[in-house]
């Protein structure tokens, strides 16, 4: 799975220990008009679903997401579709490529103007057993990282969120094994928006224009780290 347009000096790296790391998958989107609808791509699939976390008021659409000029090129449009208000695309390698450690790296030209709202691009990693924007793929799996026996108290339970795949099911089914917690936890890499919302819930942050553009980064992952360790 590794893209014949990759440089060979991409291919081999160390990381901060001197340690080598050797190449596994990469894509240089070199071939112009790529279309990647279910089936269409052997590392990706460009979802058709109506995206409604976070209150997104989109729907992703296969035909927004192509190659271009040696790039990925996802669209964003003010077309409605569906009974969303918009229309953009969402590339994802979920079923496809899935790995446990190692290092991502990626060349990113975000889209719009700073300062502007409505735009949230995002690039960030999930455990495979949940599918992003299929709610019920990810209902009891995101952001579970949790391998006890022991029904977590707190911030989960207040909200009534369980583990699907406890430590303590004995028959968890779908050929996954017993007595073994399971989960999808959440890397966001990167992801951008304006100031002003998390203003609203985290309070006024010294510098920060109302209309400031901020890029965050965020593991996310459950349960969630106890107030007194924080």
């Amino acid at each position: 799975v590794i893209d014949p347009d990759t440089p060979s000096d991409a291919r081999v790296v160390r990381d901060k220990l001197g340690r080598e790391m050797h190449l596994v998958m990469s894509d240089e989107f070199n071939l112009p008009g790529r279309t990647f609808g279910a089936g269409e791509d052997p590392k990706w699939t460009a979802v058709h679903n109506r995206d409604t976390t976070n209150q997104a008021l989109v729907y992703m659409r296969p035909e927004y997401v192509t190659t271009k000029d040696g790039f990925l090129d996802v669209r964003t449009d003010a077309e409605r579709y569906r009974g969303a208000l918009y229309s953009s695309g969402q590339l994802q390698s979920w079923d496809k490529f899935c790995f446990t450690g190692g290092r991502v790296e990626m060349d990113v030209q975000l889209p719009g103007q700073k300062g502007i709202p409505g735009l949230w691009p995002a690039i960030w990693l999930m455990g495979n057993l949940g599918r992003a924007t299929f709610h019920a793929s990810t209902q009891g799996m995101w952001p579970w990282s949790f391998d006890n026996c022991d029904r977590p108290y707190g911030v989960e339970s207040s909200y009534g969120l369980e583990q699907r795949v406890s430590r303590c099911d004995a028959h968890p089914g779908h050929g996954l094994n017993p007595h073994q917690g399971r989960g999808s936890p959440e890397i966001d890499i990167l992801e951008t928006n304006l100031a002003r919302p998390w203003q609203e819930v985290l309070g006024p942050r010294p510098g920060y224009r109302d209309n400031a553009t901020v890029l965050q980064t965020s593991l996310q992952i459950s349960p969630r780290i106890p107030g007194w360790m924080r």
